[in-house]
């Protein structure tokens, strides 16, 4: 297989590392950093330049530029963070147009459910004690925050990507898409 092959293989790879490495800060402190978008956005245009598919790449640019742009408008009010914005954005890079609308949909799914285990998990730290004496001697439960990780939610959609669509550059590992 000539080197040529290789690049999307292992930019693909690359994203899929990065995107679970944004999920996780996501999960754990409520944090996209920006280094992960960042490389992304880099991983993305090192395979692009080898690719040579620059009437794609226009494509791709449009679709990162309106979900930058719907995204900046939900989080002017309050909706989703700021780095869930841009990794929105870096991630419309891969899938395109035509990808787009099945990634949103993923992602939408993702962050329903996620949002149901948040709310279930903070009914569940709020809930009474059952006796008066284990709840004086009882510490204080930790408070959930109110944000949702949903860094999460768009590592899910972005792997569904990755494993599921036909214009993903690891499909051609997949036995099943022959």
């Amino acid at each position: 297989m000539p080197i040529s092959n290789w690049i999307p293989l292992a930019a693909a790879v690359a994203t899929v590392a990065l995107l679970l490495a944004a999920a996780f800060t996501d999960l754990t402190r409520y944090r996209i950093p920006n280094v992960l978008v960042v490389a992304i956005v880099v991983v993305f245009a090192v395979d692009a330049a080898f690719n040579f598919a620059w009437p794609a790449l226009v494509w791709s640019a449009a679709a990162a530029i309106g979900m930058f742009l719907l995204g900046a408008g939900l989080f002017a009010f309050g909706l989703f963070g700021g780095g869930d914005v841009k990794l929105i954005a870096a991630m419309a890079l891969w899938t395109g147009v035509a990808d787009l609308p099945r990634f949103l949909f993923v992602m939408s799914a993702a962050g329903g459910l996620l949002g149901a285990i948040w709310l279930v998990r903070r009914r569940l730290r709020s809930a009474p004690a059952v006796s008066q004496a284990s709840s004086a001697l009882a510490a204080p439960a930790a408070k959930i925050p109110n944000r949702i990780p949903y860094g999460v939610a768009i590592g899910v959609a972005g792997l569904d990507f990755f494993v599921a669509s036909p214009h993903s550059p690891l499909m051609q590992l997949w036995p099943w898409a022959a």
